[in-house]
């Protein structure tokens, strides 16, 4: 999930990593089934009957920007948003095991359903969404049918203490309640990533859009460097006409005669004249630019000979910092967050302790036992930059 996370957030400048409590994964657990009356039901065979039960997990899963609508983009901190909206598409058959007093009642998949956006991304067979859909869908099972699914997340206020959480399908109503667990520090289940905070606006422009402009005044000049090294070495002949020459005269062969009409001035090359330099100069100066909106700098490993002084070596140690070092950390904060609300969901959710793997240094592997005992009082949780890639 955190791949895909950051590929999201290096392209489009943000992206979002859900985490809410599952109760339809981990461990089955086998329980007698009881009647509606609370008694113990039995099978033919005269056998207690079962059913199962699952524990129920943690999941996480990345989100696209484009599926998020927060109530405010000029905040750009996830707790402060009034409101958060969440559009997703999920097969009927996921729909109908979430909500089953659904079925039946969902109307024809409208091509409606789709934004332009959505359209053009599933033409191109693109995989930035949780799932894809078609026009022609109806033809196709449960299990392919995609339907897209709105969630409404009203944080807790003093009118809605434990907050709202509204839930529709296409034109039906799946749910309405209060908020089925408490997020923690960063309030919603959502949590932002970001590959640079301006703090003034909720989405941010990533590298990639901000080197655009860029890249097309590059590819601009290239093609004209193309196109005059393509003339100079395709040369064009000036003939004065009258000249009589004959149409193979002008040709590759070493040694050969030309004849033409003494009468008139000898045929000869055409000059192109190459590019100014200035255009070269623009060249490297647009390449420099790349750098610079790119955050990269290049410096040399080494101090200069002609650099003694200490903040000398300092200055030129900082100019040899790259962007990758604040992304790391703003990606160290986030992980903080979706480290807190799992936690939290632990603490709330958990029954009974569960054994849990634990790597250490020097890629050690090992396994304890975990329990809500273990998360009270106000578990902190602590993120190490250099502890999150491996050695």
């Amino acid at each position: 999930e955190y791949d895909r996370l950051k590929t999201l957030m290096l392209i489009f400048g943000t992206s979002f990593m859900k985490t809410v409590w599952d109760p339809l994964s981990g461990e089955v657990i086998k329980e007698d089934r009881l009647s509606p009356e609370g008694e113990l039901e039995l099978t033919e065979e005269g056998e207690f009957a079962q059913e199962d039960i699952w524990e129920g997990e943690v999941s996480c899963r990345n989100l696209t920007p484009f599926a998020i609508i927060p109530a405010n983009d000029k905040v750009s901190c996830v707790k402060d948003q009034s409101w958060i909206m969440e559009d997703l598409h999920m097969t009927e058959c996921g729909i109908y095991e979430l909500y089953p007093h659904l079925r039946g009642k969902l109307t024809k998949a409208e091509d409606d359903d789709e934004t332009q956006y959505e359209k053009i991304a599933y033409h191109l067979g693109s995989s930035l969404f949780q799932g894809s859909g078609s026009k022609g869908q109806d033809q196709l099972s449960s299990l392919t049918n995609t339907r897209r699914v709105t969630s409404y997340w009203q944080k807790p206020n003093y009118q809605y203490e434990k907050g709202v959480l509204a839930v529709v399908v296409g034109n039906q109503l799946a749910m309405i309640n209060e908020w089925p667990n408490n997020y923690g520090l960063n309030v919603y289940p959502h949590v932002r990533f970001v590959e640079r905070d301006n703090g003034l606006h909720f989405w941010s422009q990533s590298t990639i859009e901000r080197l655009i402009p860029i890249q097309r005044a590059y590819n601009r000049i290239r093609g004209a460097v193309d196109r005059n090294a393509k003339l100079m070495a395709k040369g064009k002949w000036m003939v004065p006409k009258g000249a009589q020459i004959a149409q193979d005269a002008l040709d590759d062969d070493s040694g050969e005669l030309v004849e033409y009409n003494s009468a008139v001035p000898e045929p000869h090359q055409a000059a192109i004249a190459p590019l100014p330099n200035y255009v070269m100069d623009h060249q490297q100066a647009l390449v420099v630019d790349f750098r610079d909106a790119g955050g990269q700098r290049e410096t040399s490993t080494s101090p200069g000979n002609n650099l003694t002084a200490g903040i000398a070596m300092q200055m030129q140690a900082e100019l040899s910092d790259e962007i990758i070092g604040p992304i790391i950390q703003r990606m160290g904060e986030s992980k903080e967050l979706v480290a807190n609300t799992q936690l939290e969901l632990m603490h709330q959710e958990w029954v009974e302790p569960r054994k849990i793997k634990v790597f250490g240094e020097g890629n050690s592997v090992g396994v304890h036992w975990l329990s809500t005992m273990d998360l009270r009082h106000h578990t902190d949780v602590h993120v190490e930059v250099e502890s999150m890639y491996p050695e």
